[in-house]
């Protein structure tokens, strides 16, 4: 992944049921989706990079839709997780990465055969329709042979391998298996010679053996471009493609010997629709977890570790163990560096994590961790950590503070509070708030005010919460919150080590603390001003 990548604003669509077939690595049935995540809180968590990168900003509509909007129900979450266990066995993964491949080729040689130029070209928009079935035939049939070579353990992934049982022994698609390979073999036989007299190219019944693309080599090797891009072992790439040449000597052998060229057309018409919905709709689906798995697999060896969250639904309880912010691990270990991780633990009575420290010492890190961990949680994804436990968010509600517009008419504090009140009035018992450095544009006593008022209607509500904040007052609001400060060097406290851990939140020492490595405390001070 290149880490210098633009990424552009990905907006998620309206919420609606996502329709899914009856054989489906995405749920078990259709599913209601939650609501969508805002724009804003994918580019408050930096989640809009890692999306950016998974749907090739934005043109996998599929993908979007997915990461964007969580199932609302906790057994389709635990069935997309079953799917991607599956495809963490190194064996799974590569058999239906290999059939996703595999389909996206036959794609595109449908679209070429479709679209490849004027209706003389149509024998060979014809042939590749009948390669493209070949291919097909023989790509079902190897993700069949993978895939019972396996030990499947998911719904979703059992379901599609049934089905899969089904349709490969099924007499439609052994017909077009030898269908297919009787037209193909028919048109191989076909026999002509090729000659050029007086500057035309002419077409005659051959007597000896040679086929239309050997001697047509033959005829123009003559022509070749000793530029043209070579494959392995120095030889020429064979690219036949389509000319007005081609079409016309196919054309002539066409009227010569008819009966495989109608044979063809015939096929092709019969099954135009060759390719099953279902297989076609689980390799798009399989695209999910396979771009997820393969935009981690990096972090992972680099010694990162990811994990099955455990989920709940009635509790609260939160447990992270060794994790870390997806979209900036990325970006370290495509640099060569090491990552910094860290644990949460709510438990009990415990809402609300309150982190406070030292400037640039990660604490924004830390918030976006926590929001990553429950977003990736809820639509069925592995999450950045290991031994994680977490509670199943209906969403995540991020407030990050905004660049001040200069034509804006209201101020930054009246902005904030704006936010701040439609958030928490869409927000539920269900949802993760995460807060980020408020209402830092006003005096310390009315962010200190401010802030209280807000956790406490947070914990009103019973929902969860990590609030970023200087104020360490905010700490210390009862049972519900729990104190995290941002560490600094034991030997040098002017180095951040960028770990944050449950510790009584104490601004005041760490200022002495610094002032004292200064030389800059008030007794240090009285010493060196001359009497």
């Amino acid at each position: 992944m290149s880490v210098s990548r633009e990424t552009r604003t990905i907006t998620p669509g309206p919420s609606t049921p996502l329709q899914t077939p009856d054989v489906s690595v995405l749920s078990a049935g259709p599913v209601r989706v939650a609501e969508p995540v805002s724009p804003d809180t994918l580019t408050d968590l930096r989640l809009d990079h890692v999306l950016s990168s998974l749907s090739d900003a934005g043109k996998d509509s599929l993908m979007v839709e997915l990461f964007t909007r969580p199932p609302g129900d906790a057994d389709t979450v635990e069935y997309r997780q079953e799917v991607c266990s599956d495809l963490r066995d190194p064996a799974v993964r590569r058999a239906v990465a290999t059939f996703r491949q595999g389909m996206g080729r036959i794609d595109e040689r449908v679209r070429s055969a479709i679209t490849s130029g004027p209706s003389e070209y149509h024998w060979q928009q014809r042939r590749r329709l009948a390669e493209a079935m070949a291919d097909y035939t023989h790509l079902v049939q190897d993700l069949r042979a993978r895939l019972d070579a396996v030990t499947l353990h998911s719904r979703g992934m059992s379901a599609v391998h049934a089905y899969l049982e089904s349709y490969a022994t099924s007499p439609e698609f052994e017909e077009l298996i030898r269908s297919t390979g009787e037209v193909i073999n028919a048109l191989d036989r076909v026999r002509f010679r090729i000659s050029m007299e007086m500057g035309l190219i002419v077409v005659t019944p051959a007597e000896q053996e040679g086929t239309y693309n050997e001697q047509m080599a033959a005829l123009f090797e003559r022509f070749q471009d000793d530029a043209v891009p070579r494959g392995e072992g120095g030889k020429q790439e064979k690219d036949p493609g389509i000319t007005h040449v081609t079409a016309g000597i196919v054309a002539q052998a066409a009227r010569m010997e008819p009966k495989p060229f109608t044979v063809l057309a015939e096929h092709c018409r019969q099954n135009a629709n060759f390719r099953d919905e279902t297989l076609v709709r689980f390799a798009q689906e399989a695209g999910f977890y396979l771009a997820y798995l393969g935009e981690i697999a990096p972090l992972e060896e680099a010694g990162l570790a990811f994990c099955r969250p455990g989920i709940t639904v009635d509790g609260k309880r939160l447990e992270a163990r060794d994790s870390f912010d997806l979209a900036l691990a990325l970006q370290v270990v495509a640099k060569g560096e090491d990552v910094v991780t860290n644990d949460a633990q709510l438990d009990g009575a415990e809402r609300v994590l309150v982190v406070t420290g030292p400037n640039q010492g990660g604490k924004t890190t830390y918030a976006r961790m926590i929001g990553q961990l429950h977003h990736l949680a809820s639509i069925g994804l592995p999450v950045p950590g290991r031994d994680v436990e977490l509670p199943l968010v209906d969403r995540v509600l991020t407030h990050f503070e905004r660049v001040e517009g200069v034509g804006d008419p209201t101020g930054k504090l009246e902005e904030e509070l704006v936010r701040m009140r439609r958030m928490l009035e869409i927000a539920t018992p269900r949802s993760l708030v995460v807060l980020n450095e408020a209402f830092t544009s006003t005096s310390l006593q009315d962010a200190r005010e401010l802030g209280k008022r807000v956790l406490e209607k947070i914990i009103a509500t019973d929902m969860l919460a990590v609030y970023v904040t200087f104020v360490d007052e905010l700490s210390r609001l009862g049972p519900a919150t729990v104190s995290l400060v941002s560490q600094t060097s034991h030997e040098d406290l002017n180095r951040r080590t960028f770990t944050v851990s449950r510790q009584h939140a104490n601004g005041t020492a760490r200022a002495l603390a610094l002032a004292a490595r200064h030389g800059l405390t008030l007794p240090q001070l009285l010493e060196r001003i001359p009497s």
